[in-house]
């Protein structure tokens, strides 16, 4: 009997694969049940680059993830857009499409001020949604900030960890964001 190597991936949220290779063939096998996969086939020696690797794979999550959140939210946009309803009515339906995708409770919607260079709360939910309509953001500043200013996306899971959040809102509002997802509308 040939000797063979196991790798065990698992990921939250996703199905774990074990993949088996044996000295000619290789094969893949999937398992219902990981637990008991990984009880009973030896666990693989940590290979140089695999931390490297996984963050590589954590990275392209992300972006996949954000990818699909975008495209939904646009498919629903257009969906609600083809109707005859007002900003507001559009943007409440549209914070609700967000936050149905995103799997959140609490979330904003803040539009640009192209003079005055800020961002002001213009739907919000959440605890402190009334308190968040009465503030702004200064263009550049903290994670929404940042996005509005790069035109780029920003998912941020830990923003204690995150150098662009700034904690300013969270701190007039005394709320506790843990983490944050921000994507450019235009």
């Amino acid at each position: 009997m040939k000797a063979r190597k196991v790798t065990v991936a698992a990921k939250a949220k996703a199905k774990p694969k074990i993949q088996a290779k044996a000295a000619p063939k290789k094969a893949v096998l999937k398992s219902a049940q990981p637990r008991l996969a990984e009880a009973v086939l030896p666990k693989a020696p940590v290979r140089p680059g695999r931390a490297n690797l996984e963050a590589k794979l954590d990275m392209l999550e992300q972006k996949l993830f954000m990818q699909t959140a975008k495209l939904q939210v646009m498919q629903e946009v257009s969906r609600v857009s083809s109707g005859d309803v007002s900003l507001d009515e559009i943007l409440e339906l549209f914070m609700d499409v967000v936050l149905r995708t995103s799997g959140t409770e609490h979330g904003s919607i803040l539009l640009l001020d192209e003079d005055r260079q800020t961002l002001r709360f213009e739907c919000a939910r959440g605890p402190a949604a009334e308190q968040l309509k009465t503030l702004s953001v200064p263009v550049g500043e903290g994670i929404a900030g940042w996005v509005a200013k790069n035109g780029q996306s920003a998912l941020s899971e830990d923003v204690s960890k995150d150098h662009r959040f700034t904690g300013s809102i969270a701190k007039q509002v005394n709320v506790k964001p843990q983490g944050i997802l921000a994507v450019p509308l235009k």
